[in-house]
């Protein structure tokens, strides 16, 4: 079988995380381990749908006797790559607070379309609900979060849970409860994305991996009304920690934004955000830095306040 050959937008994202791993996963591993003793159960499947490609790492203080908040992390990658493992050293970071850390993989574009990782979000959302007494952890206080495109998965399942046209235009159904959501950099409106310019015909071909179409034609995929989680954000959104980078060469305006929008339905919304441009997009799983140290000093207060249950 004919090997298939990479995108642009597939390469610079797997290059992304394999260049960085160094500093956002490695280094804080091995702070954590002289710290902390935090225990990883690998690769569970959490779908039959898709088992290869469905699969979670569980992370948690050595005993799970007391009953801990659960945080449902989804990794980054412009929806064309990355996977659990590249988000190690956040999972251990949130794990050191206290709680019980999912953190899974899903279908990526373009061998899973849009859809497929959609589908994914409904089948985590009965395992988390199924695993509660095994990893005894608190329904109740569960957040769901991520990084850039995980951030967008985490609005989706959000919208999933609280907004029934989303949820039946996506045939998903996803039966949580959400005390809050963490969004670090994330893209929520991708009409916004991609009415900025980028070089490379950069947006074309992401789109074109994401759901098969480019942008001229995209009204002709099925769920083209269900590509920004932004229009399907109603009062019933979870609360939520949102970062942004104000120069971010992806995500632009897209945490401004979504932070207007909650706090026009009274929803409490605490934000961090970076001002230069060195401090770019996910600059804060760099874990180096002043923004980057006020980003995290910032979700770790938001963090303690739902595990204390306030």
């Amino acid at each position: 079988m004919k090997k298939q050959k990479k995108s642009l937008p597939k390469k610079l994202f797997i290059a992304i995380d394999k260049i960085y791993d160094g500093s956002q996963n490695k280094k804080v591993e091995k702070k954590f381990k002289k710290k902390f003793n935090i225990i990883v159960d690998k690769d569970i499947v959490y779908s039959d749908v898709r088992p290869d490609v469905c699969k979670l790492d569980v992370y948690y203080l050595d005993n799970l006797k007391e009953k801990k908040p659960v945080f449902l992390y989804i990794h980054g990658g412009g929806f064309v790559a990355g996977n659990k493992y590249y988000r190690r050293g956040i999972s251990e970071w949130i794990a050191s607070q206290g709680y019980v850390v999912v953190t899974i993989s899903y279908s990526l574009a373009p061998e899973g379309k849009h859809i497929n990782a959609i589908q994914d979000l409904g089948e985590i959302a009965k395992w988390i609900n199924a695993n509660a007494e095994k990893y005894n952890y608190d329904l109740d206080k569960l957040v769901i979060g991520g990084d850039s495109a995980g951030a967008y998965y985490s609005a989706t399942l959000a919208n999933l849970a609280t907004n029934p046209e989303f949820s039946e235009k996506v045939n998903v159904k996803a039966d949580l409860k959400i005390n809050a959501l963490a969004l670090i950099c994330g893209i929520y409106n991708i009409e916004l994305a991609l009415g900025k310019k980028m070089p490379f015909d950069f947006a074309n071909k992401l789109l074109l991996d994401f759901i098969g179409y480019k942008i001229k034609d995209m009204a002709g995929y099925e769920y083209h009304d269900a590509l920004s989680p932004f229009n399907y954000v109603t009062k019933d959104f979870p609360r939520a920690f949102i970062s942004f980078a104000k120069k971010d060469i992806f995500c632009g305006g897209q945490g401004e934004a979504l932070t207007k929008k909650l706090q026009g339905y009274g929803t409490q919304v605490v934000n961090a955000n970076s001002k230069l441009f060195k401090d770019n997009h996910c600059y804060s799983l760099m874990w180096k830095g002043k923004a980057a140290k006020t980003h995290n000093e910032i979700l770790s207060g938001f963090l303690k306040d739902i595990k204390e249950g306030k």
